[in-house]
């Protein structure tokens, strides 16, 4: 696959999709540089559970035994009302070789995957920005600057970041994974469409002295979704869905009231937090995944809410299809299968997303489904058949028209 250009793929972002595109690409034999803007990586992380089918995708590359081996397993989803459970899903059900969600930090999986890259010789350039493309019928010239904090102010000190340099490259192709305010997005022009409301949740991970059931809970509430996670031992997270006016940062006094009008049976009570924020999830996909020679993954072309991890986990198998494809087209194969990854993309988007292709309700679906199907199918971590089969536990049909993005 030669080339006359620098690289034959530059990759913009350095979070989970960023770096499994990356890898899925030098796996193929193809020329890669990846940068990010960010001086390090993710500290505190929102997408903490990968999928079933995310699990089976990092098997092609040897990480999924090791990423099971450092997070928890988790083997059911719990549902309550405020006061009882509702519900419940078993993921040991599914006939998959990896029957359960598996809870592992952010930082871990982006650990795991960029040292797969520098097995191959890659290295992350942080604290480097693309500024600008510029395409033709054969390649992309990108602006890079390489950003440093500088130190400003008297007498008063602050520091802000500021162009060291600034250098110009040209890849063949380009892939975004550059997040939910993608400047390669926006660069492109293309419309973040909005298919719902947003929705904004205060955020609490704190210490946790009794034992870590295998199991997420979710609460439905009267207009509210809420979401504990046992992260690992001593330490678990709540979610909660509050209103929109909601503008100050969570405290431990919020934490305590939620709790105790949310979830009551929950014990014991918290005494502590280590961090809390409040954060605000949409509901979008952009108008298309790419132009020319420049294309997107990621949550740079999908938000939704946080309780199913659905963007990041379907975003990482996005990573697999663009980097076949891409691939393909390197070695001659035609740009057609390009146009296909945004297909597949957008249709298994539009049907998460509830404007295609929502789930319809069976006999079996007890009351609290049959009060407001289209709340469920976000908070379930899942996609695809396996979506499919766990959402029939709970008395929902769900048919992908779609091949799941794989």
């Amino acid at each position: 696959m030669a080339t006359d250009h620098d690289h034959q793929v530059l990759v913009v972002g350095a979070g989970p999709v960023g770096l499994m595109t990356a890898l899925c690409l030098v796996e193929r034999g193809v020329d890669v540089r990846i940068l990010d803007k960010e001086w390090r990586p993710t500290l505190h992380s929102f997408a903490l559970a990968l999928h079933p089918e995310t699990l089976r995708s990092l098997e092609e590359f040897g990480l999924a035994h090791d990423l099971t081996e450092r997070g928890r397993r988790l083997e059911r989803i719990l549902f309550f009302d405020t006061a009882r459970q509702i519900g419940r899903i078993d993921y040991t059900a599914l006939p998959s070789a990896h029957p359960y969600l598996l809870v592992v930090p952010q930082s871990i999986l982006e650990s795991a995957l960029e040292e797969k890259l520098r097995q191959h010789k890659v290295q992350v350039e942080w604290n480097h920005q693309a500024l600008a493309f510029h395409q033709d019928d054969h390649g992309v010239q990108v602006e890079i600057a390489e950003l440093e904090k500088v130190s400003l102010g008297y007498p008063i000190a602050r520091s802000e970041w500021a162009v060291r340099r600034k250098q110009q490259v040209d890849v063949d192709y380009v892939v975004a994974a550059d997040g939910y305010r993608s400047t390669t997005r926006q660069s492109l022009g293309i419309r973040f469409a909005d298919y719902g409301h947003a929705q904004t949740f205060f955020v609490f991970e704190f210490p946790y002295t009794a034992e870590l059931p295998p199991e997420m809970r979710i609460v439905l509430g009267d207009g509210h979704s809420n979401v504990f996670w046992p992260i690992e031992d001593g330490r678990g997270r709540w979610s909660f869905e509050v209103s929109m006016s909601e503008t100050e940062t969570p405290g431990m006094d919020q934490f305590r009231k939620l709790l105790e009008t949310r979830a009551p049976w929950f014990s014991p009570v918290p005494e502590s937090i280590y961090w809390s924020t409040l954060i605000r999830f949409d509901r979008r996909l952009s108008e298309n995944c790419g132009e020319g020679r420049v294309w997107l993954a990621g949550d740079a072309v999908h938000a939704t809410g946080p309780v199913g991890i659905q963007s990041m986990n379907v975003g990482l198998r996005e990573a697999g299809l663009i980097a076949r494809n891409m691939a393909s087209a390197l070695q001659g194969g035609g740009e057609a299968g390009l146009a296909g990854y945004e297909k597949a993309c957008r249709s298994e988007w539009l049907e998460l997303l509830g404007v295609e292709g929502a789930p319809s309700l069976t006999g079996e679906a007890p009351s609290w489904v049959q009060a407001d199907p289209d709340r469920i199918t976000p908070c379930i971590p899942g996609s695809g058949e396996e979506l499919s089969r766990l959402l029939t536990q709970i008395g929902l049909h769900y048919a992908p028209r779609t091949a799941t993005v794989t």
